[in-house]
Order: structure tokens, then C-alpha cells, then sequence
């Protein structure tokens, strides 16, 4: 049994102590509508209960043409794949909040995203995202997931950013702003990898 499919750390272990037989987790990694094309650019990283039966689950990934990858336990990558998601909508929740600054303080996202953008150009470790509601099926319900275990932290405070945005969102010049900084983004990113 594979799990492909993104849940709580500790399933993929009580799914094996519950069945008995060797089940394994390995994350689906990639963005829609380019799902096929980045699941196979991606490592397809697995790890299993019995641990000792990993290789079983590596080799049938392998020869489905998967680039494989083994992780030392499937809690590994149960919260890696819910944090991969959520740490994007940490970023976009960032964005949101300095947005609300640049208005209260009546200065300017644009700059504020240029001003940064020129950093990520050169080290590319401060990417600029538009701080634009979060929808999807991803990273807020991810949030909600690692909020269910881990409450009043960073993950609320996502939440709670991406409830706000979405009234903020009436306002045109909100509106306005976030288009801007998406075209900043939009700059910084591999434009291959969404083609």
C-alpha cells in the first residue's frame, strides 16, 4: 500500500499497525495544471513501515520512471509535504501583513517589493510574493492540518492574515497593489516550470 496523498504525521504508521502489511508514503509533489510533467521532475521521495521494506516501494516507484528518493521515516515526509505547502502560505501571509503596513504607513508595496526583489536577485533567498488571497486546495488546507496539531502558532496566524485579505479585498487599491507585486513576482520565478 502507497500513500500518495497529503495527511498527518503518524498515518501512514497507524495505517500499518491497523492492516498489517508493508505501507509506504510518498508524497505527490508538484502544481496543477502541470501536475504529470513536475511529478517526474520532482524526486519522488518514499519511506515505509516496516522501514526494512522501503526498497520494495523504491524499486516500484524507480521503474514507474520516478527519480527516487528514501527519507528515514514516513512522519518525515508526512510533515515535510505539509510544510513545503504551508511555508509558501507563511510567505504569502507575510506579504499580506506588510501590505497592511505599507497602507497604514502610506508607503508604496511596489517599491517595497523592488527593494527586496534586488536582494533575491543576487542570493535567492528572499522571494517576492504577492500578497493576494490564498485560495486553492493546498496550502491553506495543509495550514489547517498542521494548525490541528499544533495550534495558536505561525499557522494560525495564516489563517487569521488570509481571513482578513479576503475583506480587504473590496478595497481597489488592495487590488491594485497585489496585481503590481505579481508582476514583481512573476519576474523572479523560472517561467519554464509553469509553462
Amino acid at each position: 500500500l502507497i500513500i500518495h496523498s497529503t495527511v498527518l504525521p503518524g498515518t501512514t504508521r497507524a495505517i500499518h499497525e491497523k492492516i498489517g502489511i508493508p505501507t509506504a508514503y510518498s508524497p505527490v509533489r508538484g502544481k496543477h495544471p502541470n501536475l504529470k510533467r513536475h511529478m517526474m521532475f520532482w524526486p519522488k521521495w518514499v519511506s515505509a513501515y516496516p522501514l526494512e521494506e522501503v526498497k520494495i516501494f523504491a524499486d516500484h516507484l524507480s521503474k514507474a520512471g520516478f527519480k527516487v528518493k528514501i527519507a528515514r521515516n514516513p512522519e518525515t515526509l508526512e510533515l515535510a509535504k505539509l510544510f513545503e505547502t504551508a511555508y509558501r502560505a507563511i510567505m504569502i501571509a507575510s506579504w499580506q501583513e506588510i501590505h497592511r503596513l505599507s497602507l497604514k504607513y502610506n508607503a508604496e508595496l511596489a517599491e517595497i517589493a523592488e527593494f527586496i526583489a534586488e536582494v533575491h536577485e543576487v542570493l535567492r533567498d528572499r522571494p517576492v510574493f504577492y500578497p493576494d488571497y490564498i485560495g486553492g486546495h493546498c496550502l491553506i488546507p495543509n495550514t489547517r492540518l498542521l494548525d490541528s496539531i499544533d495550534p495558536n502558532t505561525v499557522w494560525r496566524f495564516v489563517l487569521e492574515s488570509n481571513e482578513k485579505r479576503r475583506e480587504e479585498l473590496k478595497d481597489e487599491k488592495v487590488r491594485r497593489d497585489i496585481e503590481v507585486v505579481k508582476g514583481i513576482s512573476a519576474r523572479l520565478l523560472p517561467t519554464w516550470y509553469f509553462e
